[in-house]
C-alpha cells in the first residue's frame, strides 16, 4: 500500500516536472526503479 502511494506521488511529480526538465524525469524514473527494486 505504501509503495502504491509513493508510486502515485512520483508519477504525479513526473507528469508535473516532465515539461520542465528531462533530467528530472530521469531522476524520478530512477526513484521508481529503486522503490520497486527492478
Amino acid at each position: 500500500m505504501e509503495k502504491a502511494i509513493a508510486f502515485a506521488e512520483i508519477l504525479n511529480e513526473v507528469i508535473f516536472l516532465h515539461k520542465n526538465s528531462f533530467l528530472k524525469f530521469i531522476s524520478c524514473f530512477v526513484r521508481i526503479r529503486t522503490l520497486f527494486n527492478i
